[in-house]
């Protein structure tokens, strides 16, 4: 017998202007790491890591390894929970019971840059530097395509969807 059990992430963003209109859009999927992995098994078996509950962004184009342990282009507030102007919302996918939504807003003023191009979901905020804390886990990293340049005045909303598949 064979199981095809895998953990799956698609990534959906959306770049908003100022006046609400739609200036961009991406779809891609995500690596889980090894961090991941592990995180999911310690929850499996009760363990005490937190929630994956942050969203980070980075401007590093290097495809995702599975060694990653943070964004590989962290930049000054990139984090969705971070600061004042950033939000991570959690819940189900609708329609299924096998899945997770996680919905990263980056509002005005907040995680502006040019050159976004990865994000992770992780259990821990991130400075107001953006780098990597001291401890913590992600669960998974995924490109953004076409990279993202985020204006002050733009409102940047990434639905990342992680899918438990069975065999």
């Amino acid at each position: 017998m064979q199981d095809n059990s895998k953990i799956e992430g698609h990534i959906h963003y959306q770049l908003y202007g100022e006046s609400g209109e739609l200036k961009s859009e991406g779809f891609t999927h995500n690596l889980v790491v090894t961090e991941g992995d592990q995180w999911v098994a310690n929850k499996l078996y009760g363990g005490t890591q937190g929630a994956i509950i942050q969203m980070v962004l980075g401007t590093s184009g290097t495809a995702p390894a599975k060694s990653d342990t943070w964004v590989n282009g962290a930049f000054a507030n990139n984090g969705a929970a971070a600061g004042t102007a950033g939000s991570v919302a959690v819940g189900t996918i609708p329609g299924t019971l096998n899945g997770i939504r996680y919905l990263g807003t980056f509002g005005a003023g907040y995680a502006t840059q040019n050159g976004i191009a990865e994000v992770v979901l992780s259990n821990v905020t991130p400075g107001t530097a953006g780098t990597e804390p001291a401890t913590g886990q992600i669960l998974g990293h995924g490109l953004l395509s076409p990279t993202v340049n985020k204006g002050a005045n733009d409102q940047l909303v990434v639905t990342y969807d992680v899918t438990f598949l069975g065999a």
